[in-house]
């Protein structure tokens, strides 16, 4: 095998691992409280952030939090840069009190490989 090429593959494993690590975020909320997380990615990569779902596919929400809508997506360029970087909203509203954690996937959708996670583990008081 071409040295080179094994070096390439190596780094780009490397990469992956550091990217697809995710981070965790802490998030405390009361019942009927409405939050917003905003997710960034480029628009041109075809990637895009969706909330981790099932294996029924369905997105996996924790009991005290309700999803509000689907997210709203906007460009973070002044000048609508084609392929520039893009905000996802994700609107949740705490609904019982109580904890648990929803999870956000970088994902293209035709495929299954999730590239970047962002967790929150929420916390709903009354």
């Amino acid at each position: 095998m071409d040295k080179n090429l094994d070096n390439a593959n190596i780094l780009n494993d490397e990469f992956l691992t550091k990217v697809a690590g995710g981070a965790l975020h802490s998030m405390d909320m009361k019942v009927g409280e409405e939050q917003g997380i905003q997710l960034t990615c480029n628009g041109g990569t075809g990637y895009v952030w969706r909330v981790k779902e099932s294996t029924e596919g369905s997105a996996i929400v924790p009991k005290p939090l309700i999803l509000l809508s689907q997210p709203t997506i906007k460009s973070n360029s002044d000048h609508n840069v084609c392929g520039g970087p893009v905000s996802y909203m994700y609107n949740v509203k705490g609904n019982t009190s109580g904890s648990g954690n929803i999870t956000f996937e970088l994902v293209r959708p035709w495929s299954s490989d999730v590239i970047q996670t962002e967790t929150y583990q929420v916390n709903v008081e009354k």
